[in-house]
């Protein structure tokens, strides 16, 4: 044979084999599938429940895809590291999805979105307070139709603020911590669209009922809390009242408030660094005017049923702007009470249920923390 001949072949030969080579590979890839946008307009966020530091967040998926998009799994990356995994079961009963989302029959349990549907995963990764990741990473395994894609997210940055540590809004007691972060349509789970974006402003609210025959100090006027002082949590300005919507008489039947009104009669006190504390239903005539500055422990308020309140109660929490509404919810740090019980459910607070004792503990402000939710506490007296 010719030496140009072999040379030829052997290049011939060569490319056969690198195609062969490019397509065995190009075979192995899995296939590319259109599926969600993961968007965290939200910076995860350190707080303290309980005995419990945790990151709270939440993740919103978009599906863009032709088809149903099914969400296999979930987990939470410090780096490589993971924080939390969750199955199929647990990322759904984590999520607010449209029940009756097409194709969801045949995943049953899992969080299903129908094209150009979005759900949003409620997430409190549980973390040690003094070594809180400075980012975190999220690893999903998504079916669209026939296809299983595995996504994995950049890095999101966790927020350096630290909660904020507050006196007590209330004296005496027993008052009852009513929330809770899995009730489909509580405070935590309440998504409010009301300035072209979605916000959460109660992802951390407290509603603080009286949970019992009220101690003295508690300066109510009646058995179930209703006109008992509300306190400045904190040396303050006032940045935002509203005291134009007068109490409902006893007997006049409840409906549901208007979006504008749902919080009637509040007061937003500016405790500087980008935060707001925000206190709602309170009963017309507030101590306090936008612009003044009020002093920790000072009565500023009494406690009403104005807005969606059904029962006399405070709704507390504390945002990044002085509206109700158009604000996301941050983490704030309770001191000055002692815990004394708990009730089971959130749905017997309020409701004459008995409670459960447990064993006492007092938080000062060098153990500030949420209280866990139902919790039964008693405020110092003095509210400092």
């Amino acid at each position: 044979m010719k030496p140009d001949l072999v040379v030829r072949s052997l290049l011939w030969l060569m490319l056969a084999c690198s195609v062969a080579s490019i397509g065995d590979a190009l075979a192995a890839r899995p296939p590319v599938v259109q599926s969600l946008d993961v968007a965290i307009p939200f910076a995860p966020a350190l707080a303290q429940i309980g005995d419990r530091p945790c990151l709270v967040y939440e993740l919103h998926l978009s599906n863009f895809a032709r088809e149903p998009a099914t969400v296999q799994d979930l987990a939470v990356l410090d780096g490589e590291r993971p924080l939390l995994a969750l199955d199929a079961a647990a990322v759904s009963a984590h999520a607010r999805q449209t029940p009756d989302t097409p194709g969801q029959a045949a995943h049953a349990g899992a969080l299903t979105l129908a094209p150009l549907a979005r759900g949003v995963v409620y997430l409190s990764v549980p973390v040690t307070a003094q070594q809180a990741p400075s980012s975190l990473r999220h690893r999903l395994t998504v079916s669209v139709g026939d296809a299983d894609t595995t996504i994995t997210t950049g890095p999101v940055a966790v927020s350096r603020q630290r909660p904020v540590v507050l006196s007590p809004p209330l004296r005496g007691g027993p008052w009852a911590a009513a929330y809770d972060p899995a009730l489909p349509l509580g405070h935590r789970r309440y998504l409010y669209a009301v300035a072209g974006q979605v916000r959460i402003p109660g992802r951390f609210a407290v509603d603080w009922f009286a949970a019992g025959p009220l101690s003295a100090e508690t300066g109510a006027r009646a058995a179930d809390g209703s006109g008992a002082p509300v306190l400045a949590v904190a040396d303050a300005r006032v940045a935002a009242t509203r005291d134009d919507v007068a109490d409902p008489a006893k007997d006049q039947p409840r409906t549901r408030a208007a979006l504008g009104d749902a919080s009637g009669n509040y007061i937003a006190l500016d405790l500087g660094d980008g935060r707001y504390a925000f206190y709602e239903h309170l009963q017309q005539g507030l101590r306090v005017r936008p612009g003044e500055r009020v002093r920790r422990g000072q009565v500023i308020a009494r406690l009403g049923t104005t807005g969606q309140a059904p029962r006399p109660h405070l709704h507390f929490h504390v945002s990044d702007a002085p509206s109700p509404l158009d604000a996301e919810g941050l983490p704030f740090a309770q001191s000055g009470y002692t815990q004394t019980g708990r009730f089971d459910s959130i749905f017997e607070v309020g409701q004459d249920h008995p409670w459960q004792a447990t064993d006492r503990a007092h938080i000062d402000a060098a153990h500030a923390r949420l209280p866990e939710p139902n919790a039964v506490v008693m405020f110092d007296p003095a509210g400092r």
